[in-house]
C-alpha cells in the first residue's frame, strides 16, 4: 500500500511539473517574442538617439568653423596678406584672437599662391610648400565653396586632423591663396567610439556626401571610400534612416543622418550578433528563473494536492479495502488543460501593427518625395533652382566631353523689374515671375532645361544646340514675353544673353561669358538678344 501511495504522489508531482513546464514553454515563447521585438525596437531607438546627439555635437563643432572660414575669407587683411607686413600682422592677430576664444580650433592659417604660409606659433618643416598640401588642394577643388573637409596627418606630429578650407580671392577676383581652419580628431574619436547601453560594439563615424570616410576612430578607414571599407554600395538618399551592411564578415545595424550645411553624413552602428547574444542571454536567464519557479510550484502544488486530495482518497481506499477485503483498480488521474487565447490575441495585434506600419510607410514615402522635389525646385516659379541647374550643367558637360557635340546657354532677366515691385508691390511682381516661368516653359523645347537662377534672372540649358539655333530660340522667347499682356496691364520685356559651350571650358567660364552677353544686351538698350 505504501508503494502504491508513493507512486500516486510521484505521478501527481510529475504531472504538475509537466503542466508547469507546458505553461513555461507557452509563456517562454511569448516572452522571447515580445522581449526580442522590444529589445530590437529599443536598440533602434538607442541608435537613432545616439546618432542625433552626435550629429548635433558634430554640427555645432564644425558649423562654427565653417562660418568662421566664410567670415575670415572676406577680411581684406587675410585676402591681401602677401602685399605687406601690416596686413600679415593684422591677419595673424585675428587668427590668434579666434584661437584663444575657441578651444576647439587648433590652428588657423593661410597659404598663398607665392608659396608663403601665415600661421601663429608653428614653424613648418624645411621645404614646406602649402600649395601641395591636402587642405590647399581641397579648397581649389571646392572653389568657390568651402571644402567638405579632409582628414590628414599633421606633417610634424603625425596626429590626425580634419581641415576645412576655402579659396581666397584678391581684389581682381583671382584666387590668391587658401584659408584653412583645423581641429584635431582625437577628442572627436573618443566621443564617437563610446558605447551605449548594454552594447560595447556601438560606435559612430562621419562620411562625406561623396562617400569618403572623414572621421573614424580606426585610422586605416580615414580617407577611404565607404564602399571600399564595407563592400556595400554608397546610397543615402533620405535625410536619415536605418540600413544594414557587412564589415569583416560581421553584420551591422546602423542609423544615419545628414548634416546638410556641411554635406556630411553621421553614421552610428553596432553588430547584430551582439544584439542577438544579449537577447539570448536575457531569455536564458528568464527561462532558468521560470524553470526553478515551476519546479518549486510543482512541489508546492503536489504537496497541497497530496494532502487535500490524495491523502483523503488513500484513507478512503484503505477503509473500503478493510470493509470489502479486496483491492480495486487504481483510479486514473486525469489532467485537463485550460484553453489558451493568447495566440489569437497576438495575431490580431500583428495584423493591426502591419496595417499601421503600412500607413506610416506610405506617409513617409510621400514626405520623402515632397522633400526631394523641394530640394531641386524654386518654390515661387516651380522651375529648377540654382543648385539643380548646376548639376544639369555638369551632366551636359560630361556628355559633351564623352560623346562630342555641343550645347548652348540662354540667360535673361526682366527689364526694369524693380519698378514693378516698387510701384505695384511684390505680390504683383511674384505673379509676373510665375507667368514668365509658364511662358518660358511653353516656348522652349522639351529637351531644354530652364531654371530660376536668382531674382528675376532665368537660365536655359539647350542640349545639342549651336549658337545660331539658340539665337532663334532666344528671339522667339523675347517676342513672346514682349507681346504678352500681364495682369494690371503690365508690359514686360527681357534682355537676353546667349553663348555656345567651348571645348575644355569650365562651367564657371561658360556662365561668366553668358552673363557678359546679358550685360551687353542691357547696355545696348534692353529688350534684345546678344551673344
Amino acid at each position: 500500500m505504501k508503494k502504491k501511495r508513493a507512486t500516486l504522489k510521484k505521478e501527481l508531482f510529475l504531472k504538475v511539473v509537466l503542466f508547469s513546464g507546458l505553461i513555461l514553454a507557452v509563456f517562454g515563447a511569448l516572452f522571447a517574442y515580445f522581449f526580442y521585438s522590444s529589445e530590437v525596437k529599443k536598440v533602434s531607438i538607442l541608435l537613432e538617439e545616439r546618432n542625433v546627439a552626435l550629429k548635433n555635437f558634430i554640427e555645432a563643432r564644425f558649423l562654427k568653423l565653417r562660418n568662421l572660414i566664410e567670415f575670415l575669407s572676406e577680411v581684406d587683411e587675410v585676402r591681401n596678406a602677401p602685399q605687406g607686413n601690416l596686413e600679415r600682422e593684422k591677419a595673424l592677430a585675428l587668427y590668434r584672437r579666434f584661437q584663444e576664444i575657441d578651444p576647439d580650433i587648433n590652428y588657423i592659417y593661410s597659404g598663398y599662391a607665392d608659396g608663403t604660409l601665415l600661421i601663429n606659433d608653428y614653424t613648418p618643416p624645411e621645404g614646406y610648400d602649402p600649395r601641395v598640401r591636402p587642405w590647399y588642394l581641397a579648397a581649389l577643388e571646392s572653389h568657390p565653396e568651402v571644402s567638405g573637409g579632409i582628414p590628414y596627418r599633421e606633417i610634424k606630429s603625425g596626429e590626425w586632423l580634419v581641415s576645412i578650407s576655402k579659396t581666397l580671392l584678391n581684389d581682381r577676383g583671382e584666387i590668391n591663396g587658401v584659408l584653412s581652419v583645423e581641429t584635431f580628431l582625437e577628442p572627436i574619436f573618443e566621443v564617437l567610439k563610446q558605447s551605449a547601453g548594454n552594447y560595447r560594439s556601438f560606435y559612430s563615424y562621419v562620411i562625406r556626401s561623396d562617400g569618403k570616410v572623414l572621421i573614424h576612430h580606426r585610422e586605416p578607414f580615414l580617407g577611404k571610400l565607404f564602399q571600399e571599407v564595407t563592400g556595400s554600395p554608397f546610397s543615402f538618399n533620405a535625410a536619415s534612416g536605418y540600413f544594414t551592411y557587412q564589415l569583416n564578415g560581421a553584420a551591422k545595424l546602423a542609423y544615419y543622418s545628414k548634416i546638410e550645411p556641411l554635406d556630411w553624413i553621421v553614421v552610428t552602428a553596432l553588430e547584430r550578433r551582439e544584439i542577438v547574444a544579449f537577447i539570448v542571454q536575457q531569455i536564458l536567464k528568464a527561462v532558468a528563473i521560470v524553470a526553478v519557479l515551476s519546479l518549486l510550484l510543482g512541489w508546492i502544488l503536489s504537496g497541497i494536492l497530496s494532502k487535500r486530495i490524495i491523502s483523503p482518497i488513500t484513507s478512503l481506499k484503505e477503509q473500503v479495502e478493510k470493509m470489502v477485503g479486496e483491492t480495486p483498480e487504481e483510479a486514473k488521474v486525469k489532467v485537463e488543460y485550460p484553453e489558451n487565447e493568447i495566440g489569437s490575441i497576438l495575431q490580431n495585434i500583428e495584423q493591426l501593427t502591419q496595417a499601421e506600419l503600412h500607413k506610416k510607410n506610405q506617409r513617409l514615402e510621400s514626405a520623402n518625395l515632397l522633400l526631394q522635389e523641394l530640394s531641386i525646385t524654386d518654390q515661387l516659379s516651380g522651375l529648377y533652382n540654382r543648385r539643380k541647374m548646376y548639376a544639369e550643367f555638369k551632366k551636359e558637360v560630361d556628355r559633351v566631353s564623352r560623346y562630342g557635340g555641343t550645347f548652348s546657354v540662354i540667360m535673361f532677366d526682366l527689364d526694369n523689374f524693380k519698378e514693378i515691385n516698387d510701384t505695384l508691390g511684390h505680390q504683383v511682381g511674384d505673379a509676373v515671375l510665375k507667368e514668365i516661368a509658364r511662358l518660358t516653359k511653353a516656348t522652349i523645347r522639351s529637351v531644354d532645361v530652364v531654371s530660376r537662377w536668382g531674382g528675376d534672372e532665368f537660365l536655359i540649358l539647350c542640349p545639342g544646340t549651336f549658337l545660331s539655333e539658340a539665337r532663334m530660340l532666344a528671339e522667339r522667347l523675347q517676342k513672346t514675353i514682349e507681346n504678352h499682356r500681364f495682369q494690371e496691364g503690365i508690359q514686360v520685356t527681357a534682355s537676353i544673353g546667349i553663348c555656345e559651350f567651348l571645348p575644355q571650358e569650365s562651367i564657371e567660364e561658360l556662365l561668366r561669358r553668358v552673363d557678359e552677353a546679358l550685360y551687353r544686351a542691357k547696355k545696348s538698350g534692353k529688350n534684345t538678344v546678344k551673344s
